[in-house]
């Protein structure tokens, strides 16, 4: 399977992002030794993703939707944030 810019899965394309930008040096040394997409193609791949600042309403829904379907004992719940740097 090839995971170059016209091929593989998208799943597997999102965790060659996640590999590149957590630890740029692993991602060049797993790049030598298999086909994976090029720095570009995986930017680009970024870019089409649209991303906003502030909550996700997302979260909000499967919160409530989780808390809805709990017992009475488990029906407390907790959500955490913490700020995070941005990078290109």
């Amino acid at each position: 399977m090839s995971l170059s810019a016209g091929g593989g899965a998208p799943k597997t394309k999102v965790l060659a992002v996640s590999i590149l930008k957590f630890t740029p040096g692993s991602y060049a040394i797993l790049q030598s030794l298999f086909p994976l997409p090029s720095r570009s193609t995986l930017q680009s791949l970024l870019n089409t993703v649209q991303c906003r600042m502030g909550m996700n309403a997302h979260v909000f829904i499967i919160l409530k939707d989780n808390v809805q379907t709990m017992s009475n004992k488990g029906g407390m719940c907790c959500l955490m944030l913490d700020e995070i740097s941005i990078r290109d």
